[in-house]
């Protein structure tokens, strides 16, 4: 299979399952492309999309098994045998790897694995996914009013310190961070770690 078949292929794969979803999907491809635009000259975009698309593509798994934490090392294995079976080069197999194991933070030493953090980091930022976040765990009562606000509050932080790649972007992550912080402020809800993010 070509690397540009991959690709596609690995989009379809992604945007199959009901986790992460179309919603955050979207908006991750938005603004990673958003970012590779601005530092085309400079990254393998082939890479690029296939470490991105694979990076949370065992979401939907590992939430169902109670630890979402593991959705990181479940791609990893899974990457392997892409590489293996695509024939990827080993410093092309490289940067693919860190994207995955990385974009949640980690010493990071290539700008794709950088570009890709910081795009999946606004995702968490943006009114439709901090909105789509909290729908996905709201269902109309109290407690899951507390736990989707709990999860909101968790990922939006969890996110905004980990944007990095430049002052106009740590710029607009705290822009958006300061309304949500300022939003939140008036409710009885703190940030915590949810149980799906303990790891077992």
């Amino acid at each position: 299979m070509s690397l540009t078949r991959l690709i596609t292929q690995l989009k379809t794969d992604l945007n199959s399952k009901p986790a992460p979803g179309e919603v955050l999907n979207h908006l991750m491809e938005e603004k990673l492309k958003e970012l590779e635009a601005q530092y085309k000259d400079q990254i393998d975009r082939t890479v690029l999309w296939i470490g991105s698309l694979i990076a949370d593509l065992f979401i939907y798994e590992a939430k169902e098994s109670g630890d979402i934490t593991k959705h990181v090392p479940m791609a990893l294995e899974y990457v392997k045998q892409v590489i293996k079976d695509n024939k990827i080069p080993t410093a092309q197999a490289e940067i693919i790897l860190e994207i995955i194991a990385t974009h949640h933070g980690g010493e990071q030493k290539f700008l794709e694995s950088k570009l890709y953090k910081n795009a999946d980091c606004f995702k968490f930022l943006l009114p439709e996914g901090v909105f789509h976040i909290f729908s996905a765990f709201y269902k109309n009562d109290l407690t899951s009013l507390k736990e989707a606000m709990e999860h909101t509050i968790f990922k939006i932080d969890e996110k905004y310190k980990l944007v990095d790649l430049n002052n106009q972007l740590k710029a607009e992550a705290k822009e958006l961070y300061d309304h949500w912080q300022g939003l939140f402020s008036k409710t009885p809800y703190e940030l915590t770690i949810p149980a799906l993010y303990k790891k077992n």
